[in-house]
């Protein structure tokens, strides 16, 4: 069974499209965010096909499936 936890990651700041209006984050600085997040027992990121342009959805899917 899956328990989600009481937090979660919202990854719509993860990518650098969209820059004008929300900064940027590279690829390495969310591997950075999303390293610590899991290795804090997180497993639930919020991520959708819209955000940053398939950006942010791509790197959590990274992060998420390494060794």
């Amino acid at each position: 069974m899956l328990t989600l936890q009481h937090i979660l990651a919202g990854a719509m700041s993860i990518g650098e499209a969209w820059e004008e209006f929300m900064g940027t984050m590279n690829k390495e600085q969310s591997f950075k965010l999303l390293d610590a997040f899991l290795e804090a027992g997180g497993n639930m990121i919020d991520t959708a096909n819209n955000y940053r342009e398939l950006v942010s959805l791509s790197a959590a899917s990274e992060a998420t499936s390494r060794p």
